[in-house]
């Protein structure tokens, strides 16, 4: 029992999950629109809120993530080059790293087939890539001892950080 946000079709967040769920074919158009930008900044709020496990949970508890994930698997921008910052495609995939951090997250993940989505991205280089990344190494199977990807990501998506990009060596050489 979550309550009140849950239950009431006027709270902000079922009013989020409806406008996702009405204006999605907007991000079709290549054309710019209002509505596709509501739904833009729409994730960007609901990346924030999945955060932090409680909120997390309760959105989980929605729609939500299916509208963010099949947005992300029929993203017209195929090109990651074309996904700029706060794009719609960068906003999924940051909500989505903020869901990884969390069991019900990551359960609800697998379910969605979100690996299908990232897929396209893994190994393209860039941030976009990365945070695909790690998605998808956070939704490796579990209890493997072997899976250092795995044990990796969880210990930084446990602290909110990210390794960084490039990590210097003593062994490197001078430019």
């Amino acid at each position: 029992c979550y309550g009140p946000p849950l239950d009431n079709n006027r709270s902000l967040l079922r009013i989020l999950e409806a406008m996702i769920r009405t204006y999605s074919p907007f991000l079709l158009s290549p054309v710019l629109s209002v509505e596709g930008e509501a739904i833009r900044w729409a994730v960007g709020l609901m990346s924030n809120l999945v955060s932090v496990e409680r909120r997390a949970d309760i959105v989980l508890h929605t729609d939500v993530p299916f509208y963010i994930v099949q947005n992300l698997r029929s993203t017209p921008r195929t090109n990651i080059n074309e996904w700029t910052e706060e794009s719609m495609e960068e906003m999924s995939l940051i909500f989505l790293c903020n869901l990884i951090k969390f069991e019900g997250g990551r359960e609800m993940l697998k379910t969605l087939e979100v690996n299908a989505a990232i897929e396209p991205v893994l190994g393209k280089g860039g941030i976009h890539a990365y945070r695909a990344g790690l998605i998808h190494c956070a939704l490796a199977e579990e209890g493997n001892d072997g899976d250092d990807d795995y044990k990796m990501t969880q210990s930084y998506a446990a602290d909110g950080e990210y390794p960084p990009l490039v990590q210097r060596s003593d062994t490197m050489g001078e430019f």
